[in-house]
């Protein structure tokens, strides 16, 4: 695969980061925390601190996460009601809107997973906020490039079982 010159200047290397997803998303889903930290050491993730709710009752909690990645990388792994839901990553971040960089390390990290997935589902025809789905083993990839005010991608791996409750109850208020 022929890459732009700009993803020299990637960090992480999309090619690096797609190990992770893929550990993510083979095997068994975490449903303990002993199963939860023992696929974070297998992947080398560190789990930090515990990120604080505005709303206290929330049955949603985030904890920053290393993923042991070089570069400019914000992670996060989420529970609803103390099950582990997935991880949130935010990678090539610019405070410059339309960042030709961001742009190019989402159309590597798509054209990554699309080999190793197939082609994602695409539910929204805005390139401004693109928007891929993939759906694999009870898991869903999600890659969103947001690109309006400033520029960063973000990659989901969540479980899908778990997500589709949180659809039902949001739906239900």
């Amino acid at each position: 695969m022929t890459q732009p010159d700009s993803v020299i200047s990637l960090s992480p290397v999309p090619h690096d980061f797609v190990p992770i997803i893929q550990g993510l998303v083979q095997g068994s889903w975490p449903k303990t925390e002993v199963e939860r930290e023992a696929l974070f050491d297998a992947l080398g993730f560190v789990s930090g601190t515990a990120i604080d709710s505005d709303d206290q009752d929330s049955p949603h909690h985030m904890t920053t996460l290393d993923l042991g990645l070089p570069g400019k990388i914000s992670s996060t792994w989420d529970t609803y009601r103390q099950q582990f839901l997935g991880v949130c990553t935010f990678l090539y971040s610019s405070r410059v809107p339309q960042d030709p960089v961001t742009r190019s390390g989402f159309a590597v990290l798509q054209a990554e997973l699309s080999e190793v997935y197939g082609a994602p589902e695409r539910p929204w025809e805005d390139e401004d906020q693109s928007l891929r789905i993939w759906r694999c083993n009870g898991r869903s990839i999600t890659l969103q490039l947001f690109n309006r005010l400033d520029s960063t991608v973000m990659l989901t791996v969540e479980d899908l079982a778990l997500a589709s409750v949180i659809e039902s109850e949001e739906a239900a208020h």
